[in-house]
């Protein structure tokens, strides 16, 4: 009886010290559809780097993908417009000064495009990373260039405070007024000037509010908002006036989301918004008039990335409780991936187990991915020892409401050839589903056990970067017997059943060879 109390006083004593320390064991995820994302910011690749040279910014985007994709992401937010400026070649915007040094200056390259071959290559979603209403940051304006910047052709569509005075360059963001019909319009035909041009797989708006105290300094009483709000034309609904500020955002979302769908169905369309919904002295319905829940209610976005950057035990804004006030209360059937500040790691409030405790989190409520914020964040986390959240390779989550109808699985996987230390495998594609979709790509599976199970990604051994039915295995073990199987998955990131198994046995005469070249060496 003696030891048995001691036995529980013990047991007693090692959860107090487990309460008191934060530590939790870790577990292992081997969910298989999880979203993974990377806001990769214009200054990561650009001017961090203190260099305006093509090859040291190409090299520094090829160096985050790299990284991406060890580190078992699937997409990427690429920034491709901050202050109505451009990271791409654009006839409605100038080139980012950020690129050369001088606004409106030829870069000799086009980054958006570098940056979609290498993520494609590395089977990484492209998404591009807009601000939206942002117009200009720093006390001295635009120089001169062709296209003119938006504040020099329209200083009329500066939001204005609550006595009509427009915004003054300082060095925070100087916004257009999301009141005024022709900057919806400007913007609106940015985004899809990108959408038509460029082989993306989504568009990622930030800044898609009004800006910072809004409430208490009267943005944007622009004298055409003004006009427009007292209008029984244009608020015919008599709406109030934060109502009718949330309905020009609204009214921004709806036709954007409805056009680029239009243009390209599988187009996913997602915001970063503020992490605060409609609480706190800082929220987005509010204070900034951003009414993501809406959004997500109309079925006018697909995902959102709520900024929740405060740690699991911040007094006031815990990371869980956000974040599952967003997953469970406000998505509305649509998709929310937490946003996760990595860049705050050195801060000494923030455990070195932070973020992972957080993917944690997000796991419990059942949440479909994560985005963190941001890159640099990211390559400090992995030198550190501290990404351990993804153990295994994951698929971006299908959005069912875009399409819910799998392809058909490939046929005939056979071996093509095998040696001592590789196999090649090969199949025949799928034929067409009933919706037409054929395979974008395909999962290939491996065990040493005679059964698979696609429901895991423990045996998901790769994902190819592209749909060509054939896929070389060089992670072998002299001696094993490996089982394999493909699966196809089509633009929308359904996945079929799986093709026929195959076995394969590697030669035990890899292991002599593997002997005799460590005795040599």
């Amino acid at each position: 009886m003696k030891y048995f109390t001691n036995g529980i006083r013990f047991f007693v004593l090692s959860l107090l010290v487990v309460a008191s320390t934060g530590f939790v064991c870790r577990q292992e995820f081997a969910g298989k559809q999880e979203a993974r994302g990377i806001w990769l910011s214009r200054w990561e690749y650009t001017t961090n780097l203190n260099s305006s040279d093509p090859e040291v910014q190409q090299a520094k985007i090829i160096a985050a993908m790299d990284l991406a994709a060890k580190e078992k992401f699937n997409f990427i937010l690429f920034q491709v417009r901050g202050q109505c400026d451009a990271f791409y070649p654009s006839e409605l915007e100038p080139w980012a000064k950020e690129l050369t040094g001088t606004l409106g200056q030829d870069p000799g390259w086009d980054p958006l495009q570098f940056a979609i071959d290498q993520a494609h290559a590395r089977r990484l979603e492209l998404h591009v990373w807009l601000n939206t209403f942002t117009c200009w940051k720093g006390e001295i304006p635009p120089e001169p260039c062709q296209p003119s910047h938006i504040l020099h052709l329209h200083p009329e569509w500066i939001c204005a405070d609550a006595a009509g005075k427009p915004m003054e360059l300082s060095s925070h963001y100087v916004t257009l007024s999301p009141g005024i019909p022709e900057v919806r319009e400007h913007v609106h035909e940015v985004a899809m000037d990108i959408v038509r041009r460029y082989d993306i797989d989504g568009v990622h708006f930030d800044y898609i509010r009004y800006p910072e105290n809004s409430n208490q300094l009267g943005y944007s009483h622009d004298s055409i908002s003004v006009a427009r709000f007292n209008s029984p034309q244009t608020n015919s609904r008599r709406l109030n006036w934060d109502d009718w500020q949330r309905e020009q955002i609204n009214t921004f979302v709806r036709e954007f989301y409805d056009a680029a769908n239009k243009a390209k169905p599988m187009l996913k369309i997602s915001a970063a918004v503020i992490g605060k919904y409609d609480w706190s002295s800082w929220n987005g319905y509010h204070v900034v008039y951003q009414d993501a829940a809406r959004w997500m209610e109309e079925g006018k976005m697909d995902f959102i990335a709520p900024m929740i950057y405060w740690r699991r035990n911040h007094p006031s804004a815990p990371f869980g409780k956000i974040a599952r006030e967003w997953i469970e209360r406000q998505s509305y059937g649509r998709l929310v991936f937490p946003g996760m500040a990595v860049y705050k790691l050195n801060n000494p409030q923030w455990a070195p187990n932070e973020i992972e405790g957080q993917v944690s989190m997000v796991r419990r409520l059942a949440g479909k991915g994560l985005v963190f914020f941001s890159y640099t964040g990211l390559e400090q986390l992995a030198a550190s020892g501290n990404q351990r959240s993804f153990s295994f390779l994951a698929n971006v989550p299908p959005m069912r409401w875009k399409d819910s109808v799998p392809p058909n699985p490939p046929t005939n996987l056979r071996i093509e050839r095998i040696d001592a230390d590789e196999i090649t495998l090969s199949w025949h594609p799928p034929q067409k589903s009933l919706d037409g979709d054929g395979a974008e790509y395909y999962n290939i599976y491996r065990t040493v056990k005679s059964a698979i199970d696609s429901s895991s990604a423990r045996h998901l051994l790769a994902i190819t970067s592209h749909n060509e039915p054939i896929f070389t295995d060089t992670r072998l073990a002299p001696g094993k017997t490996y089982t394999y199987a493909v699966a196809a998955l089509d633009d929308g990131d359904n996945e079929s059943l799986l093709s026929n198994r195959i076995k394969a046995a590697m030669p035990a005469v890899a292991l002599k060879m593997r002997a005799d070249s460590v005795r040599a060496d």
